[in-house]
């Protein structure tokens, strides 16, 4: 699943990489941000409705329901470390995906994947406004919406990013939570810093990962 080599990866490239490539470009709270006084900072608009935090499993299932060519996992996978329930689909074809992550009965964390074709971060912005913080590399981006301790991050990748080229990827969630899987709203800057770094070191981080999963058990990444 996507989802779960794009934090194996990360986690690797930490530990690989041992410079940073160019000061990407940052932003902090915009003029006209309206991001943090609106409830849609915090919801997902699918094929078959909408999801927000504090939303249902199948208020989740109904708005973005599984394509017949995905992959469906009936657990969380990138928030799998926040030992919550949950319910994921991908495909392998056109790198789409989403997530859910439920405790008590409740959505408290969302994850939305896109692939090549995306209109990301031009089409988060129309509807909700400039972020309150961003960073811009040459390789990725980072872009955040705050509203209290819950935010919105969307990461776009470039072609040089080998585990989603040209992808994006949006994480809603309180700010702890995505700040233990390196989406830290208060810091994009180094994130994107390190998006950069992986890229520019592609070839010899992709190796790693691939012969990471070559070695590792099944059973210890999938957990059947």
């Amino acid at each position: 699943m996507k989802a779960v080599k794009q934090i194996l990866g990360i986690c690797l490239a930490e530990s690989i990489l041992t410079g940073c490539s160019s000061e990407p470009e940052t932003s902090d709270v915009t003029a006209d941000s309206k991001a943090s006084f609106s409830p849609e900072v915090l919801q997902l608009v699918g094929p078959g409705g909408t999801i927000g935090i504090g939303g249902t499993l199948e208020e989740a299932k109904k708005a973005f329901p599984a394509p017949p060519k995905a992959m469906v996992i009936p657990a969380s996978a990138s928030f799998a470390i926040l030992g919550t329930q949950g319910w994921t689909w991908g495909r392998e074809d056109n790198k789409e995906g989403f997530e859910v992550a439920i405790r008590d009965g409740k959505a408290v964390a969302m994850a939305r994947a896109l692939g090549k074709g995306h209109k990301e971060p031009a089409d988060t912005i129309k509807a909700l406004g400039h972020p309150d913080r961003k960073a811009i590399g040459k390789n990725g981006a980072m872009y955040v919406w705050d509203s209290g301790d819950d935010s919105r991050i969307v990461v776009t990748m470039g072609p040089k990013f080998f585990l989603l080229p040209n992808g994006a990827m949006t994480m809603i969630g309180n700010k702890n939570d995505l700040k233990l899987l390196s989406y830290d709203r208060d810091d994009p800057k180094t994130f994107v810093t390190m998006l950069d770094a992986m890229g520019d070191q592609a070839p010899k981080i992709s190796k790693t990962v691939k012969d990471a999963f070559e070695k590792a058990d099944k059973k210890t990444l999938w957990g059947n």
